[in-house]
């Protein structure tokens, strides 16, 4: 298998994103995916060993990566309210610039894919890690009082994801200072005692 930095790889991974979004992951074909990056069908294979390969490299690619924009840009040194609000909006703004993939994502996941599903789960508890990271901190500096953080942190990581993928499932927009601007009320100003 080659190697997953070349020009061609990122094409067909964003090919990929493109068809399964338009076409979901049953009716999409490798000829489809390799005709849209401009590859053969034998290049596809050379880099994936079969359509459900290119599917899970398209997820963790995705995850990997929005978990890797998020974590960069927390910084353990500021307030826990910033570092919260932070990686609220940073989540936010990797949908914004990646909506194709959540709209993909989002429809892979109710479509019951047991193989989404487990990256999911794994997604989500990355998240929850992260917030958990951070309320912790806000509670032993005394700027947070809730008892049972690990719900508090499912529970943000389940709003600010379930605010999202509503607006990629039934708008054509996605107003993301909006949907931050509402999070930031109800958790800061509501929750939080901002």
């Amino acid at each position: 298998m080659k190697t997953k930095t070349s020009e061609k790889y990122t094409r067909i991974i964003e090919a990929g994103v493109n068809v399964f979004t338009r076409k979901g992951f049953h009716k999409a074909t490798v000829e489809e995916v390799a005709r849209e990056a401009g590859v053969g069908k034998g290049t596809v294979y050379t880099y994936f060993q079969n359509k459900e390969a290119l599917f899970l490299a398209i997820i963790n690619e995705g995850i990997n990566e929005m978990a890797r924009v998020v974590e960069e840009t927390r910084n353990p040194e500021d307030n826990p309210r910033q570092q919260l609000k932070q990686s609220i909006y940073s989540i936010l703004d990797f949908f914004s610039k990646h909506r194709e993939f959540c709209i993909f994502l989002v429809r892979e996941h109710f479509s019951y894919n047991q193989s989404i599903k487990e990256q999911a789960e794994k997604f989500h508890s990355r998240y929850n890690t992260v917030f958990g990271k951070i309320l912790q901190q806000g509670k032993e500096q005394g700027l947070f009082e809730f008892e049972h953080l690990d719900t508090l942190s499912s529970g943000l990581t389940g709003a600010v994801f379930s605010a999202a993928f509503y607006w990629f499932m039934f708008s054509d927009e996605f107003p993301i200072e909006k949907i931050y601007q509402t999070i930031e009320d109800l958790l800061f100003k509501n929750l939080l005692g901002d």
